[in-house]
């Protein structure tokens, strides 16, 4: 079991809190995102009350470590940045709101969006099989009733993708070339070349 802050960042559990305090999401859906308990949600609650600006839930060692400078650190943790289910989570969001809820979304293998046997697991007996586990992305997803389509592969994901890349790019570069400036212009070559 990994512990919190090393599934979540500190600012991925402050938009959870403030969620919280302004009755935008339930308790229960936070609990069971983060795998935490009531008692350990109303502590790291209370230490963000205290102190919002200077919250974090990185570990703290108890024994003074040898220092590296700000610069050399920021460095450091920009290039140890990843993915996460937090920033797809949003990225959803994001599309949902952009452009509608979708009937399917295509997405590949991960871990994120999709719980395999053998994998994803570190007991040599398996008593999940592939899809019985449902990813943090695949609950908010299903709660909207989007059904999700997986790529057996990266490259089959690119198969699907490489046709539009080629409409966008070729889209970009006729709109470079008449030298059209608004959407609305751009919206008409769109239709033009949908046709």
């Amino acid at each position: 079991n990994e512990q919190l802050h090393q599934r979540f960042s500190t600012e991925e559990i402050k938009t959870f809190l403030e969620e919280y305090l302004n009755d935008k999401t339930k308790l229960f859906y936070i609990l069971e995102i983060l795998r935490i308990t009531r008692r350990r949600f109303f502590q790291l609650l209370k230490e963000y009350r205290s102190d919002p600006d200077n919250f974090s839930i990185q570990y703290k060692r108890k024994r003074v470590t040898r220092q590296i400078s700000k610069d050399v650190e920021k460095n450091i943790i920009s290039e140890l940045e990843k993915e996460t289910s937090w920033q797809h989570i949003l990225a959803l969001q994001e599309a949902f709101l952009t452009w509608g809820i979708p009937f399917t979304y295509y997405v590949d293998s991960h871990s994120i969006f999709r719980f395999v046997q053998g994998r994803d697991s570190l007991w040599r007996k398996h008593y999940r099989l592939t899809d019985e586990v449902d990813t943090q992305w695949k609950m908010v997803i299903d709660e909207y009733k989007v059904k999700p389509i997986y790529a057996l592969s990266p490259q089959a994901k690119g198969k699907i993708e490489r046709p539009y890349r080629w409409m966008q790019d070729r889209i970009v570069r006729t709109c470079a070339r008449e030298g059209i400036e608004t959407i609305e212009e751009a919206g008409k070559v769109l239709e033009n070349e949908a046709t």
